[in-house]
Formats: C-alpha cells, sequence, structure tokens
C-alpha cells in the first residue's frame, strides 16, 4: 500500500491513500453511472504510435489521426506476416478480458442499485438517487 497520495488525472482531486486500485473514487462511482471504465483513466498518458504497433503486431501503424473525447484515432494498415498469424491469436484472450471486465462493472453498478434500494422507498427513485450521490462526491471532490 502507498504511504502517499495521488492526483485523480481525470477530476485532479487527491485519491485517498486507501482506495481500491489507486482509483478517486468520485471517478469510478461516476464511471459506474456513466457506463464507462474507471480504469480506462487510470493513467493519464495517451499511448503512443510505438505502444500501439507493440500491442497490434498484425498492423503497421502509420501515425496519428486525430482524437477527442477518451479516445486516439490512429491510422494503420494490416500486414500480411506470419506475425499478423500470431497477433490474432490473442485475440480471443483480449476479447474475453473485454468481456470480464464488462461483467464486473456490470455486477458492480447492479451492487450499488441493490444498496441505493434499501435506502428509497420506490424502485424508480434509485436512478435518481444515484445520479444525486454522484453530484455529491463531485462536489465533494472539488
Amino acid at each position: 500500500m502507498q504511504n502517499t497520495s495521488s492526483v485523480c488525472p481525470r477530476c485532479h482531486s487527491v485519491i485517498p491513500v486507501d482506495a481500491p486500485g489507486g482509483i478517486c473514487p468520485a471517478c469510478a462511482l461516476r464511471g459506474v453511472v456513466e457506463g464507462t471504465d474507471p480504469a480506462a483513466f487510470a493513467t493519464s498518458s495517451v499511448p503512443t504510435a510505438e505502444e500501439i504497433a507493440a500491442a497490434f503486431p498484425e498492423y503497421e501503424i502509420r501515425g496519428r489521426i486525430g482524437e477527442g473525447g477518451m479516445s486516439v484515432v490512429f491510422q494503420r494498415r494490416r500486414r500480411n506476416t506470419r506475425a499478423s498469424l500470431r497477433g490474432s491469436a490473442a485475440r480471443p484472450q483480449r476479447r474475453s478480458r473485454k468481456v470480464a471486465i464488462h461483467r464486473l462493472r456490470q455486477r458492480f453498478r447492479e451492487a450499488i442499485k441493490a444498496e441505493i434500494a434499501q435506502t428509497v422507498p420506490e424502485t424508480s427513485d434509485i436512478d435518481d438517487e444515484l445520479r444525486h450521490l454522484l453530484a455529491m462526491l463531485l462536489s465533494s471532490a472539488e
């Protein structure tokens, strides 16, 4: 466990030392509400073309086209080499990791909603209460 706290790259608030995964609690909750992956903004660096090329050996990365929101677009061209066949063998593993992360986020979202359901009189109030909780967390982070 770290002895020093760090700053969230997304909302710039101080992350508590005991925060699970080193992710800002407010941004983690925002990720649940918005349906985004909290780990996606745990680092603030944009991947370089070399890092993308290493992750996708079946493609020749020609450069960065642009970026916006939380994505970066790279121009690429498929290679016809044996390395591309090895890269395609890893594709099912990447897909299964993405599915596992998606399911974990979904279970986390359902667990939070189940906890909130115990505090509201009607199930139709759950989403409003979740938005209110998120707004309170975000205002305390500022």
